[in-house]
């Protein structure tokens, strides 16, 4: 696949896939476990700030990296809560760690995808 486009385009369709088939199994499976959350990024922040910032991210992405997979990776796992928002009112949360707020799959590649990004960054290497 060397098609820059067509990667970029199945990593993310397969990282909204699989994030809300995990999401559905653990609402079908687990549903105790399920905690609806209205509240923005890490359950901090207003709903809205997210959604702008996501907003923000892809105009600035497609005008200025657009071939960056890791950017629509990450692009990808904030579009897959954006549809719990729509769908359910909320961002369905699941996986409780000590502390921490509740969180999902989505939120882990964020954060897993933000911390490469860095290392990348870090190194000198370009987008």
């Amino acid at each position: 696949m060397d098609n820059p486009t067509l990667k970029i385009l199945t990593s993310f369709f397969s990282v909204i896939l699989l994030d809300q088939a995990v999401k559905h199994f653990v609402r079908q499976t687990y549903p105790q476990e399920v905690v609806l959350n209205h509240q923005g990024t890490w359950g901090i922040l207003p709903a809205w700030i997210s959604i702008v910032g996501l907003g923000f991210l892809i105009l600035y992405v497609w005008n200025t990296y657009r071939y960056s997979l890791i950017l629509w990776i990450i692009i990808a796992a904030g579009v897959s809560n954006l549809f719990d928002r729509v769908l359910y009112g909320g961002v369905i949360d699941y996986i409780r760690i000590g502390q921490f707020p509740v969180f999902n799959l989505a939120d882990a590649v964020i954060t897993t995808s933000i911390l490469i990004l860095l290392v990348h960054i870090f190194r000198g290497n370009h987008l």
